[in-house]
């Protein structure tokens, strides 16, 4: 769903990764966007900023950790964003363009409704390799 999504749960929507951008990064929850991660074959690899940068504008907005997924999301995959960061003290500028997100999740749900012989056959694939 973005940057604050750990897992651990089905989303809130089905993915359209067509149309969903994807930055390549991780950035810390709170305060300023600091790159805490910048992820191999990504957009913002690809544009040159690293894991402790600190974006500080998008598309000559001011951005913090609160409104970067939105930025992002308002641009769309494909568009392109001039970046502006501190890499320790030095300002830079980078030119991102943003890609489609990858399918890279998926979640397995129970069917409450599944036909009898199914429910057995996940029973029996559940319970396989346990003692008893």
């Amino acid at each position: 769903e973005g940057n604050k999504d750990t897992g651990g749960k089905s989303g809130k929507k089905a993915p359209d990764a067509a149309s969903k951008p994807w930055l390549g990064a991780r950035w810390t929850a709170g305060g300023d966007a600091r790159i805490t991660h910048v992820l191999d074959g990504g957009p913002a690899q690809a544009a040159g900023l690293s894991a402790g940068d600190t974006i500080i504008a998008w598309d000559n907005l001011k951005v913090t950790a609160a409104n970067l997924q939105g930025r992002i999301e308002r641009a769309g995959a494909g568009a392109s964003a001039s970046v502006h960061a501190f890499r320790r003290d030095e300002l830079m500028t980078f030119d991102v363009v943003l890609a489609p997100a990858p399918l890279d999740t998926c979640w397995l749900s129970v069917r409450a409704d599944a036909p009898a012989g199914a429910v057995a056959l996940r029973e029996g694939w559940l319970r396989s390799g346990t003692a008893g």
